[in-house]
This record gives C-alpha cells, sequence and structure tokens, in this order.
C-alpha cells in the first residue's frame, strides 16, 4: 500500500475516530498496519513514551474507499 504524507489540509484523527469511521475494532486497526495494509499511525506531540498518536484522516478515508471500490469491482 502506498503512504502518502499528511497535506497542510489533512488532520490527524485518534483511534476512537478511525474506529467510527472504519467499523474496524482496535485489535484490527493494529493488525492491519503491521500487515501493511493500513495506514500507518503518526505521533502526535510529546517527547514522552506514551506520546498519543493519530492518523491522517486522508489516508483513513482513501482505504475506506479503496476498499469500497475492491468489494464492488468483485461484486460486478
Amino acid at each position: 500500500m502506498a503512504t502518502t504524507t499528511p497535506t497542510d489540509t489533512d488532520t490527524l484523527i485518534r483511534l476512537p475516530e478511525v474506529i467510527q469511521k472504519t467499523g474496524l475494532s482496535r485489535m484490527s486497526v493494529y493488525r492491519l498496519m503491521k500487515a501493511g495494509t493500513f495506514p500507518a499511525s503518526r505521533k502526535l506531540m510529546g517527547p514522552g513514551r506514551r506520546a498519543p498518536i493519530g492518523w491522517s484522516a486522508n489516508e483513513v478515508q482513501a482505504w475506506i474507499e479503496e476498499r469500497k471500490n475492491a468489494n464492488t469491482a468483485a461484486v460486478a
């Protein structure tokens, strides 16, 4: 899966919103990320080990559209 960098108009969303948008569980998000088939998370501000992370809203939306298109093609 090709990765992109967030643009100036892109926002970073937190895990609860990723789960709500995709319908995936927390475990599924991380499993797919590890497999390289879901957009990678990014660390948000903070130097600590437990700095919060977020996902590019544009990348998550592109992933959703990609899945929709794949499902539509499989049905047709």
